[in-house]
């Protein structure tokens, strides 16, 4: 699994959700002052060019910072 952050508040929700269940995978930052967000590599990602995009390779890329912090549950530890 990778996660593909950026600036904003729902790329933030998921590094915090993801550091208090103790969960780490590789972070990418996706410079938006850039458009990287709008080149062909993150497009394929999520065609809406949006971030968080928590992509795993046994799985489907899932775009939404919800879906990414409720998928990263299931491989993390709950907290004590």
């Amino acid at each position: 699994m990778k996660l593909y952050t950026s600036i904003g508040p729902n790329p933030r929700v998921v590094r915090m959700f993801m550091a208090e269940k103790g969960i780490e995978v590789p972070i990418e930052q996706v410079d938006l002052m850039r458009g990287e967000n709008r080149q062909a590599a993150h497009l394929s990602r999520n065609p809406a060019g949006q971030t968080p995009v928590l992509d795993s390779t046994t799985a489907a890329s899932l775009p939404r910072s919800v879906r990414s912090a409720s998928t990263s549950m299931k491989f993390g530890p709950i907290p004590r």
